[in-house]
């Protein structure tokens, strides 16, 4: 955690988190006419932004009315909004005493460095749901170097420390909350707390990126059965073991009501734009997912290959678990969908960090009864860390391209191409 926020610090004191990539300007693009005009009119916002050199392109996505839509889902904003506000408040505390005035405009430097802190923290939730799952079934030193392994070793540290301006960062968080949630209500019951928690972190993950959807599976794997199981014995008269699942519902769906409203002003739809990426759902590429040569999923984090089979081991040993049934389903739905999307890239399983963690988590459990593979595990684990690491280090120094780690594939040179431009090969 501490070692996220000095990455937060040193990456915006050098550059400010300045919204690098167009997905993020989107993002943002939301809170910002939300907050500066109080509307879901979009042209205005995204033609001041000056720093979206793309804008001109954005302005022609426009609905049969005339509006300016925005494809990108609205869940970030809403992160965003509060430290908006805090912005806000900088810049005007900033601008009554100081002779340099800061444009009051949603784009200078306290918006910069503030407005993405949320999602930081976020991130920092998912980490400690993550543990804390992790802590539940290994002990708490192998709960604790998993996390570290996977946040160095895959491009978690990245979307939360140094680019938390889209969406993977928010994703993460949420995720690893709804399954932190799930699996404390498993254990342990249902309260109100935490069946409002459950819905919040449901609704707000499916706010934030629209496929995280299939991850809905662990709770109703989880938690289904056994209210099924009541409602079959007949101690739901009125209805009493539903009441705070319907909660849980509620909340949810509220987490979704600015979307609903987004998607009726500038689309006219509710489903948005929806309509026009199922098609893509019928055509999965998962071998390109996993092993294109310069984008695939076990190629560009190779610690993802020895965390699956850390989940094959996990499914072996613990064939009963429904912990471990309901994180199987979630990961298959979420790689379905991922390689569905058009050239979609390792980035976007940053919301798999908890699943990650576990996977891993299982490995070091099973190489721990012997030495040589512990010995071998340590040798995989620490070559996968430092190639990524040496990755991000020169993706940071602008000394390959950072579309190794937010790009799509066909914008991607891959390592390969971008070490031979290095050495003007």
């Amino acid at each position: 955690m501490l070692a996220t926020l000095a990455g937060y610090a040193e990456t915006t004191a050098r550059f400010g988190h300045a919204l690098a990539v167009a997905d993020a300007h989107l993002y943002y693009t939301h809170a910002h006419s939300w907050y500066f005009d109080g509307d879901c009119d979009y042209r205005n916002n995204i033609a001041e932004n000056r720093a979206l050199e793309v804008r001109a392109y954005y302005l022609r996505q426009q609905s049969p009315a005339g509006t300016v839509v925005n494809v990108f889902p609205c869940g970030w904003s809403l992160v965003a909004m509060p430290f908006l506000a805090l912005a806000d408040g900088l810049t005007i505390a900033h601008n009554s005493v100081a002779d340099a005035q800061i444009p009051r405009n949603g784009h200078s430097v306290y918006y910069r460095a503030v407005v993405p802190l949320g999602h930081v923290l976020v991130g920092l939730l998912g980490i400690l749901a993550s543990y804390a799952v992790a802590a539940r079934y290994f002990s708490k030193l192998i709960a604790a170097i998993s996390v570290a392994c996977i946040w160095i070793g895959t491009n978690a540290s990245y979307f939360i420390s140094v680019e938390p301006t889209i969406s993977h960062a928010a994703s993460l968080g949420f995720v690893a909350m709804m399954i932190w949630a799930s699996d404390t209500i498993h254990r342990d019951g249902w309260s109100l707390a935490r069946a409002v928690v459950l819905g919040l972190a449901c609704g707000m993950m499916m706010a934030v990126r629209h496929q995280n959807i299939a991850w809905i599976v662990v709770p109703i794997l989880l938690l289904g059965p056994r209210l099924g199981r009541d409602a079959w014995e007949g101690r739901c008269g009125r209805f009493s073991p539903w009441k705070l699942p319907l909660i849980t519902v509620l909340a949810a769906a509220l987490c979704l009501v600015p979307q609903v409203g987004v998607n009726l002003a500038t689309h006219g739809s509710v489903f948005g734009a929806l309509p026009g990426f199922m098609p893509d759902w019928l055509h999965p590429a998962i071998w390109r997912e996993l092993l294109a040569p310069r984008t695939g999923l076990f190629v560009l984090y190779p610690l993802s290959a020895v965390c699956l089979l850390g989940a094959i081991a996990m499914a072996w040993q613990k064939r009963h678990s429904p912990l471990n049934r309901a994180l199987a389903v979630g990961v298959a739905a979420i790689l379905y969908l991922n390689a569905c999307a058009a050239f979609g890239p390792p980035r976007r399983y940053a919301c798999c960090f908890i699943v990650f963690v576990l996977a891993l988590a299982a490995t070091i459990h099973w190489a721990g009864r012997s030495k040589w593979r512990i010995v071998l595990l340590g040798l995989l684990v620490s070559s996968a860390i430092a190639r990524n690491m040496a990755l991000m280090v020169l993706a940071d120094r602008c000394l390959v391209d950072r579309d190794l780690f937010t790009a799509t594939s066909t914008q991607t040179w891959g390592f390969a191409g971008n070490l031979s431009r290095l050495l003007g090969l």
